[in-house]
């Protein structure tokens, strides 16, 4: 990356040397078409000091390009989230911005980003505070499975671990109908959603361990482990 303009590492990096910075990345990575390079800026930044107007310029900049670049999402609570010290709001509004640019071209990598937010920052997703329902109804309707999934925590999360909770029922019955029909594609959604009740077999042995595939920070604060 030697193309990218020399940062003094020794120094407190200020506001112009990181927009300069960053113009710098994204014109490279554009102009040779090597999207890689926007990944290594993030991550440099990350290991500078920053004074506290780049700080927050770094991290409005790296989020709208996050929107544009959807394959950035990954790098964002590490390097520009917890580093950057964004508030709770900003990340919110971010997300809704994702969530919503995602649903216009059926992006569902990036909704799991959206709502992945929403569950470990502690926020209401505004699709889903406007029209719950009506929310349900596309996830449903992608018949994607980590979307399930992550749908389903999210509501689990905003009804704090109630699995008979309203917002809930219809999912955990789709859980259901999908053991009896697809469980060989629907495996984990039917399993995190269901009960140890509602599973046979190995999926009831392992449901009675207490065995899941989720992360358990997410689960911590889901079922207050």
């Amino acid at each position: 990356m030697r193309d990218l303009p020399y940062v003094n590492v020794s120094e407190k990096v200020k506001y112009p040397q990181v927009n300069t910075y960053i113009d710098a990345a994204l014109k490279l990575a554009t102009n040779t078409g090597n999207m890689a390079i926007l990944n290594y800026a993030i991550k440099k930044l990350k290991s500078l000091r920053l004074s506290t107007p780049a700080k927050i310029l770094a991290s409005k900049r790296l989020m709208h390009m996050a929107v544009i670049y959807p394959y950035l999402l990954p790098l964002m609570e590490e390097y520009v989230f917890d580093p950057y010290q964004v508030d709770i709001n900003t990340i919110k509004g971010f997300s809704d911005t994702i969530y919503r640019e995602a649903m216009k071209v059926n992006d569902y990598t990036s909704l799991y980003y959206a709502i992945y937010f929403a569950i470990h920052f502690d926020f209401v997703l505004e699709v889903f505070d406007e029209d719950w329902s009506r929310a349900q109804d596309y996830v449903i309707e992608s018949q994607d499975c980590l979307l399930l999934v992550i749908t389903w925590l999210y509501f689990m999360k905003q009804n704090g671990g109630r699995r008979r909770a309203t917002q809930l029922r219809r999912l955990n019955n789709l859980a259901k109908e999908l053991k009896r029909s697809d469980m060989n594609r629907y495996w984990l959604f039917c399993y995190e959603a269901l009960t140890f009740g509602n599973l046979s077999g190995e999926w009831q042995s392992m449901k009675h361990a207490d065995i899941s595939f989720i992360k358990s920070d997410i689960r911590n604060c889901i079922f207050d482990i």
